[in-house]
């Protein structure tokens, strides 16, 4: 439990919170508008992931001579397709972004660095080294 955010991965963990919903702090005022939101929760991409990521960059740039950061945003526009986010102003016109790679499922961020290596070896002509093996 973070927040008033629930992750509920395992069936005793389901089984303790619907025990303790009608216990629940939430409904002590019930003037006051309440949210319940379910859904599947799919798995973002792992820290190991990210790591490699950043690893792969700082390789890259050392390779290049180019600065890690903006090689780091420009390998990401050049490889994550653009997501549309709604105006905050009413009457606004919609934007495109670049989403981060923190809002990647694991098998989204698979195949985006399954994309980085390819374009690394099309583009610059250079290998990304291979990832380590974590010992267990």
């Amino acid at each position: 439990m973070r927040g008033d955010v629930f992750v509920l991965d395992t069936a005793e963990e389901k089984a303790k919170f619907t025990s303790r919903l009608d216990r629940s702090a939430l409904f002590d005022d019930l003037n006051r508008p309440l949210e319940v939101i379910v859904r599947r929760k799919d798995p973002h991409r792992s820290e190991s992931q990210k790591g490699l990521f950043e690893v792969w960059v700082g390789f890259l740039s050392k390779a290049t001579g180019m600065e890690h950061a903006p090689l780091r945003e420009q390998i990401k526009a050049h490889l994550l397709e653009p997501v549309e986010v709604p105006s905050i102003v009413p009457g606004g016109e919609s934007r495109l972004v670049i989403p981060s790679i923190n809002d990647l499922t694991k098998e989204q961020m698979v195949k985006f660095m399954n994309d980085f290596q390819q374009f690394s070896r099309d583009f610059f002509g250079i290998e990304l080294p291979a990832p380590k093996k974590r010992k267990k």
